[in-house]
């Protein structure tokens, strides 16, 4: 087999959902790699599935002879550091044993720099484990320079997740906030949600428990009577460690986008005057004061945004 620059069938492409497990397979083909990797999974489509949104991301394959035999995920980071510039970030490069030592590393890191000049990088970067000695002398001889000493930290990842309202992990934070309101506020702390027509609920897990917890559902108006073009949110908790740190904003956004699926032009919520956090991040999430809409008892200051 000739070198990757002069073979004629080498192509690449933006990976399709269909390349993930051999990208993953790719990927995990080593000993540094194959624990932190692990085998395909539901979490290897969800990272694919925000690749592929995100604008500032590319997963590309290199394809030869119609087989994929490596991936490259670029990143396209605008930054304020080096006058403004705006850096190529090469990760997770990887080309198939069997194919190794012909150029067709060198000719996917010639691509990478290319989609790096397109989209008006003047800085291409990359990190190696740094027991790859090989992949060293790889980059260098590319005219990659070792110029940094390189940090990582693992960190709990949140994932939000869809769940019944009688799923253990959504019964956990609805007792959570249930004993909040009792312990702080005194409320009564009431019953716990029940299935209703229409609605929907989400839960934020870290380390298998959950961190937040919120519902949309139907908007329910006086008597009873349901508003139409309208959702509303309930239950809206999240624990005190996490508050702060943006996970309540991606919750709301979350529910917000559920509803405007579901066809409805507007989001309405109510709430008590004693929460006075939860009120203050309201308004900064974009919902205005309103008129009382339905006959709760406890609301006392009630809440609408409309959806672009």
């Amino acid at each position: 087999m000739t070198n990757a620059a002069a073979h004629p069938t080498l192509r690449f492409r933006e990976a399709t959902r269909e390349d993930l497990p051999r990208i993953v397979e790719l990927i995990r083909d080593d000993a540094v790699a194959a624990d932190r990797t692990g085998t395909y999974s539901g979490a290897h489509e969800r990272g694919f599935d925000a690749v592929v949104a995100s604008p500032n991301d590319e997963l590309i394959v290199a394809e030869l002879d119609g087989e994929v035999i490596g991936v490259m995920q670029l990143t396209f980071i605008p930054g304020i550091a080096r006058r403004g510039v705006t850096r190529l970030h090469v990760e997770a490069v990887r080309v198939d044993r069997r194919l190794r030592g012909r150029g067709f590393g060198e000719s996917m890191m010639r691509h990478a720099e290319e989609r790096g000049n397109a989209r008006g990088c003047g800085l291409a970067q990359l990190t190696s484990d740094v027991v790859r000695e090989d992949a060293h002398r790889f980059y260098e001889r590319l005219g990659y320079a070792p110029s940094h000493v390189g940090f990582k930290k693992q960190l709990s990842p949140v994932e939000l997740h869809e769940v019944a309202v009688d799923d253990p992990l959504a019964r956990q934070a609805q007792q959570a906030y249930v004993t909040e309101l009792h312990e702080q506020f005194g409320f009564a702390p009431g019953p716990l949600d029940v299935p209703e027509p229409g609605s929907r609920y989400l839960v934020a897990v870290c380390e298998d428990r959950p961190v937040a917890y919120g519902g949309i559902r139907p908007a329910v108006g006086r008597a009873g009577a349901i508003i139409d073009g309208a959702a509303e949110i309930k239950r809206m908790w999240v624990h005190p460690e996490r508050r702060g740190t943006g996970l309540a904003s991606r919750l709301v956004r979350r529910l917000e986008e559920l509803a405007g699926a579901a066809g409805n032009a507007r989001v309405l919520l109510d709430t008590h005057s004693a929460l006075r956090e939860a009120i203050a991040f309201y308004e900064r999430a974009g919902y205005r004061r309103v008129d009382r809409y339905n006959d709760s008892p406890d609301a006392e200051l009630f809440f609408a945004k409309d959806l672009s």
